[in-house]
């Protein structure tokens, strides 16, 4: 048996989520990291002919501090993300705070004159610290299998594989290092074939077991319905500009900060807020509903309907890009 464990930079992969759903031909492509490691043993057991056991899995990320106000429900969902790859998954996950000195957290979203640029290099540091750490610990691991695709990583690539410790690489192919990508292997940096996450997306796809069924009437048209309808908004991605509605007939609806009535502030709106709406377009089995002429439901009753395991997580929304492509709602 071969003694694995998995290190992967997670704000590269983030960072490059939006590429995995260009490959997998949907935007809401979203890595189910509980399928993961044991996808990933598999492939070094297929190259090895011996089972590989992945004995720990470890996640290196980031989280913003000190940044505008409107984008604290996605510092709050990414922070949540991290929790649940510990609880859920088992993961040792670290994570460390980048100052982004009271701006906005993305750049498009900044003045066109601001030149920030957060680095989040404590990221990079910390892997390899963790990694050196294993590698020179006797008996720790046989492989060491690295999700990453920044060139800064060959050097402790290499020094892991002169204590004796065998490297795989996956990754991602419109993103990884040319130096890391030749087949070749020139800078002798692992010893297995490379393992790309896009050969392996119906194995490690968030929702490829959760369908529902389809409805008579599933819409596939874009004309509005004319329906009206209420609910109350299930979540803000504020620095996005849109959100999600969970409507009264049990679907989810997504709206535009352009689609709010004068009276209804978008940067006002919180989770639970009720609202009424008018259906732009019908859900489908894999795609919200969207809503326009959005505007508050005076005749609501406060409750609180929509508990925490009903809001649209972060993870589900990464890869959204933009507004156009949007049918997150629903999986």
């Amino acid at each position: 048996m071969i003694k694995a464990m998995l290190f992967i930079d997670g704000g590269w992969l983030y960072a490059n989520m939006a590429e995995l759903g260009k490959a997998a031909g949907k935007a809401d492509f979203q890595v189910d990291f509980g399928r993961l490691p044991g996808v990933l043993a598999e492939e070094i057991g297929r190259q090895t002919g011996l089972r590989a056991d992945i004995i720990r899995s470890h996640y290196f990320g980031s989280y913003a501090e000190n940044y505008d106000p409107v984008d604290e429900n996605s510092v709050e969902r990414r922070k949540a993300f991290f929790s649940r790859l510990r609880e859920d998954h088992n993961y040792d996950v670290e994570t460390f705070p980048i100052d982004y000195c009271g701006r906005r957290l993305r750049r498009q979203d900044r003045d066109p004159e601001d030149a920030f640029a957060p680095r989040e290099k404590c990221v990079d540091v910390a892997l390899a610290v963790t990694l050196m750490r294993y590698a020179l610990m006797p008996g720790a691991m046989d492989v060491a299998i690295m999700v990453l695709g920044d060139r800064d990583f060959e050097p402790l690539l290499k020094e892991v594989r002169r204590f004796g410790k065998r490297v795989a690489l996956v990754s991602i192919e419109a993103v990884c290092a040319a130096e890391l990508a030749d087949p070749a292997d020139p800078s002798r940096v692992r010893d297995f074939e490379m393992i790309w996450l896009d050969d392996l997306l119906t194995k490690i796809d968030r929702w490829r077991d959760r369908t529902r069924t389809p409805r008579l009437d599933d819409r596939l048209d874009d004309e509005p319905t004319g329906q009206v309808l209420r609910g109350r908004v299930k979540n803000i991605i504020g620095d996005r500009g849109y959100g999600f509605i969970a409507a009264e007939d049990h679907e989810d609806y997504f709206f535009h900060a352009n689609a709010l009535e004068p009276g209804l502030n978008f940067d006002d709106i919180e989770p639970n807020h009720p609202v009424v709406f008018e259906v732009k377009t019908g859900p489908t089995p894999f795609r919200a509903g969207a809503a326009r002429l959005v505007r508050d439901d005076d005749e609501a009753v406060d409750d609180d309907s929509l508990d925490d395991d009903e809001m649209v997580d972060e993870e589900s929304l990464t890869a959204v890009g933009d507004v156009d492509d949007v049918g997150t709602g629903r999986w």
